[in-house]
């Protein structure tokens, strides 16, 4: 009799367990290891992106780690619009737009908005020694920030453009100047826009307007500079006596101002409108091996009013390693390429020409 209801007892606690486990597999709880419904399933991509991670160490690290790749998801996302978006322009007049596309990829098409990620509360468990979390983005809520966030960056733009038509065709720096501060608007721009179409699936109605505008402040710029005659010379180094090829680099910078528009003639300015005068810097460092640092320095002269302004090179240098200094020189000289070269020049210079 005994043994009979302890039986008994034992079928009705296996009872209780299976149903408790029907529960817990029903309700998606996985705690303990158990299965759980992928948020995929509950997140449709037309109105979702979701990303999921997992981790070793906590559940923190886990959301954190899911967090970047959602992030990560967004930016490869951006670069796949960019690709299509430049493929679709026409070379020619509008080669510089293409090169504008292009430094947003290099900048790795930052996205700004990581309020708009959420938790999904559901996929958060520790299984198999590990913590689980998944990181979602509604796109809905995110086509109405960035919406916001474009509008802002419209009204700027078109201002710096509109400004640009005031500037006399004689006022190179002036138009530098304003065609700086139209780019960054554009750069900003451009950048809402692309968030947009990769988050929410659409550009703004206005973008295509807007684009076409920009295209048109470059004809102009491109206008402004074409033809525009330059000399140039290469000042002895500093320190004085560095075996340096004055002739091969000023070859390398020809070719990269060219390739930047500008027409490059002589020497001094019977030659040009403007005179730029470089100027190489060694620093050497180093007791077994030597060190070598490569940067440049230098003025801008209009040859017509005797305005100078000077500038440095700091944020680009050309740096290699030899046994001796004459090694290490060598070697930097053959670093410095007219590729290495246009965007340095372009830094430098654009405060007074409109470069790119």
């Amino acid at each position: 009799m005994g043994s009979t209801h302890r039986n008994r007892r034992q079928a009705a606690t296996i009872v209780m367990m299976v149903a408790a486990c029907s529960l817990f597999l029903m309700n998606g709880c996985a705690g303990g290891g158990g299965m759980v419904k992928h948020p995929g399933d509950r997140y449709p991509a037309l109105e979702f992106m979701v990303a999921t991670a997992t981790s070793a160490e906590s559940m923190e690290d886990a959301e954190t780690r899911a967090r970047a790749a959602l992030a990560a998801q967004i930016r490869s996302r951006i670069q796949s619009v960019v690709a299509d978006e430049s493929s679709q322009v026409s070379r020619g007049d509008d080669v510089e737009f293409e090169s504008s596309t292009r430094s947003v990829i290099r900048q790795e098409a930052a996205f700004d908005h990581m309020e708009l990620f959420h938790v999904d509360e559901e996929s958060r468990r520790r299984a198999g020694g590990r913590y689980h979390a998944a990181v979602y983005l509604k796109r809905s809520e995110a086509r109405r920030v960035l919406r916001d966030d474009y509008i802002v960056a419209a009204e700027r733009m078109q201002r710096e453009a509109s400004s640009l038509s005031a500037v006399s065709d004689h006022d190179l720096p002036g138009f530098a100047a304003r065609y700086g501060e139209a780019q960054t608007a554009w750069d900003i721009l451009h950048a809402r826009a692309l968030e947009m179409r990769a988050v929410a699936g659409t550009f703004p109605v206005d973008y295509t307007r807007l684009r076409d505008q920009w295209l048109q402040v470059e004809r102009e710029r491109h206008r402004r500079i074409d033809g525009l005659e330059l000399a140039v010379v290469v000042l002895p180094c500093i320190p004085s006596g560095d075996p340096l090829n004055h002739n091969a680099l000023r070859e390398k910078m020809m070719q990269a101002l060219d390739a930047m528009g500008l027409v490059v003639r002589g020497r001094d300015c019977s030659s040009g409108q403007y005179l730029l005068e470089i100027q190489p810097r060694f620093w050497h460092r180093g007791m077994a091996g030597v060190v070598t640092r490569l940067t440049f320095a230098g003025q801008l002269r209009d040859c017509l009013t005797g305005d100078r302004w000077e500038f440095n090179m700091d944020d680009y240098a050309w740096v290699a390693e030899g046994a001796r200094a004459e090694d290490a020189v060598r070697k930097v000289q053959e670093l410095v390429t007219a590729e290495s070269l246009r965007p340095a020049l372009a830094g430098a210079l654009q405060g007074r020409l409109p470069l790119r």
